[in-house]
């Protein structure tokens, strides 16, 4: 090879090398950017006076919103269901109260099964009194923000709690107030955290790849109710 072709067969290369480079690195920068966006929704959020978190499995759709309620299973339990659709059947997870042990997870729950554990629901005294007042309190999801969702007083309609979700086109029906689970005066809540797969709509690599998951946190109605009293005490000073 003479010299003209050694030189353009170098320069070739460098030419090659400094693409693979500039891609490289436009690839690398797009990752740091768009990390944490696609990331966000796959870290549970923190919820005050949590007990316990629960993975469960991928949002059934915008309409059909998790559904919780206390059971009754050689002791207390919290069954949680998502709902089916004519795509696939309902799936089933219950939840020992207070530890969180996983007493049954069922991916593909016939109706007469679901029929079955909804028997064993429970009444729950008390079962909407949040922080303890003896006066019922009430969930508000509608016109305070798709993603926020709050507990209010049924004396004063101060807001007890509130949960702040990174939601995009997942049901925004997410708390149930279960009752006073424990006897302590105050009832229990059920904050769920719906999640579809993105990347059926969007471009979302994370979802492509591990799909999606939901959880659930079960709140403790006193430990919500004194962390948000100290914390406002502490933010007014």
């Amino acid at each position: 090879m003479d010299t003209a072709g050694q030189s353009s067969h170098r320069d070739s290369k460098h030419v090659t090398w400094l693409v693979a480079a500039f891609l490289l690195l436009a690839f690398g920068g797009c990752t740091l950017v768009m990390w944490p966006i696609w990331g966000a929704h796959h870290v549970p959020p923190h919820v005050d006076g949590a007990l316990f978190r629960a993975t469960l499995p991928e949002a059934a759709g915008l309409f059909s919103p998790f559904e919780v309620f206390p059971i009754g299973r050689k002791g207390q339990a919290i069954a949680v269901v998502r709902p089916g659709n004519l795509l696939r059947e309902a799936e089933l997870v219950v939840l020992r109260f207070p530890s969180g042990e996983v007493l049954e997870r069922v991916d593909s729950c016939s109706s007469e099964h679901l029929a079955s554990v909804r028997s064993e629901a429970v009444e729950i005294r008390d079962s909407k009194d949040f922080d303890g007042d003896g006066i019922a309190d009430r969930t508000v999801t509608s016109d305070v923000g798709h993603g926020r969702a709050l507990v209010v007083s049924g004396a004063d309609e101060a807001v007890l709690f509130e949960s702040v979700d990174d939601l995009e086109y997942e049901s925004n029906e997410r708390l149930t107030l279960l009752g006073d689970l424990d006897g302590d005066g105050y009832s229990e809540l059920a904050v769920t955290h719906p999640r579809s797969d993105r990347s059926d709509y969007d471009f979302e690599p994370i979802d492509g790849v591990i799909g999606a998951r939901s959880w659930v946190h079960i709140v403790s109605g006193k430990l919500a109710t004194e962390e948000r009293r100290a914390r406002l005490g502490t933010e007014s000073r």
